[in-house]
């Protein structure tokens, strides 16, 4: 269950090889800071986005990340949430 400050997040595919997908569900209007980090703990991509409270879907393209296993770290400036994705060739 979520509480008035926090918010959910899935990725799919995952393993990926090409495209990600990142599924949101926010619960407040606060810009969301999305980070990949690689295993080196290198930031590889970063994105910022601005949505409303509910579910939203943020795309990635991937083909330029080698395989490995990489960081997503989503923060909406008070919370912050990791999840491991796989890339595969």
């Amino acid at each position: 269950m979520l509480d008035k400050t926090d918010f959910y997040f899935r990725i799919y595919p995952n393993p990926v090889r090409e495209k990600i997908s990142l599924e949101i569900n926010l619960i407040t209007d606060k810009p969301l800071q999305c980070c990949l980090y690689n295993c080196y703990g290198k930031k590889v991509r970063e994105e910022i986005t601005a949505a409303g409270p509910g579910n939203f879907t943020l795309e990635f393209t991937t083909e330029f990340l080698s395989t490995g296993i990489y960081l997503m770290s989503i923060s909406d400036g008070t919370n912050k949430k990791t999840k491991k994705l796989i890339i595969k060739d």
